[in-house]
């Protein structure tokens, strides 16, 4: 369905400090869907949120994340937003 949101994270790999922390991660949600990234401290939830919404600690490593088919990475940090 054309206009409907779609969020597709492909083998996303961060890093803090040389540290990898997100390995090979994939994720798609579709418009009208509701997910929740539930786990235990320390296994990289707060790394995702961050890593996408473009903090400057965290480095994208590999894969991509796209919205509608934009690449978010590639997006300034209010652009995200």
């Amino acid at each position: 369905m054309a206009g409907t949101p779609h969020l597709q994270i492909k083998d996303l790999t961060v890093a803090i400090e040389d540290k990898q922390i997100l390995k090979g991660l994939n994720l798609e949600i579709k418009g009208g869907e509701v997910h929740a990234i539930m786990g235990p401290n320390g296994t990289g939830k707060s790394t995702l949120a961050s890593a996408i919404m473009g903090h400057p600690k965290y480095k994208v490593t590999g894969g991509s994340v796209t919205l509608n088919e934009e690449d978010v990475l590639e997006m300034e940090v209010d652009e995200r937003a």
